[in-house]
């Protein structure tokens, strides 16, 4: 199996925290980066491939997966680089990427998100649909964050509300299936496009596309503020969180 993870950020909403001398994937936590937790959990699950999509402060990702704690892992990693003058967007990276990777079917996940989703149940319930994207789900008691989900009796997208609405929902938890080819149909290369803003509302909206919600129940932690940083960090000092 095959993962682009999204490693471009500017972590711009964690700066209080850790200043600019990271990039968001590399995030410490404890005495490893975030990014060595994110990818043993994907390697733990059968993901023996990744395509990290790189924008700022790219060679230090690049250095972390070739000579850091994270190369010990022994996954199969190819580094795409984008102009960090330039940022494309999360829609334009996956675009940037998707040249490299060769499955008829990908995992996307952002390189802030960790979670315990099972990634062999997603893949077998995208199949099932035929889905062209499938998006992992959950229940949140707070969706003003993230936005919310609406999804038809049959598990298909529907509908996405934006962050200004309140109250428990099923929200994105950052992790996808996605066709390969659906990218290259759609995004043209070069532009610079947001997936969750843009991409996705346009495929949904229009139907271009059949797009499913995978819904889960399981530990999600996004550590894009600080507040949830802290937490994952105290997670993973606490052992509530098994690692390789």
């Amino acid at each position: 199996m095959e993962a682009i993870i999204l490693a471009g950020g500017l972590g711009t909403r964690l700066a209080s925290v850790l200043g600019s001398k990271y990039p968001k994937p590399l995030a410490p936590i404890n005495d490893k980066p975030f990014l060595y937790y994110l990818v043993s959990n994907l390697k733990n699950q059968g993901v023996d491939r990744l395509v990290l999509a790189c924008g700022y402060l790219s060679e230090m990702i690049e250095y972390e997966v070739c000579e850091g704690e994270t190369s010990r892992l022994g996954i199969e990693t190819c580094i795409v680089k984008e102009d960090p003058h330039t940022l494309l967007g999360t829609a334009g990276a996956v675009r940037n990427a998707i040249k490299s990777v060769a499955s008829p079917d990908v995992f996307l996940c952002n390189g802030d998100t960790y979670s315990d989703i099972d990634l062999k149940s997603m893949l077998e319930y995208h199949q099932e649909k035929a889905a062209d994207i499938t998006i992992a789900l959950t229940g949140a008691s707070e969706s003003d964050r993230y936005g919310s989900i609406v999804l038809g009796a049959n598990g298909r997208v529907k509908d996405f509300v934006s962050n200004q609405n309140s109250g428990p929902a099923l929200i994105n938890s950052g992790t996808y299936i996605i066709r390969r080819t659906l990218i290259s149909e759609v995004i043209e290369e070069g532009k610079a496009m947001s997936l969750e803003h843009e991409f996705l509302p346009h495929i949904i909206g229009n139907g271009v596309a059949e797009v499913y919600g995978f819904v889960w129940k399981g530990y999600f932690r996004d550590i894009g503020v600080p507040v949830d940083y802290k937490a994952f960090v105290n997670d993973v000092a606490e052992n509530k969180i098994s690692f390789q």
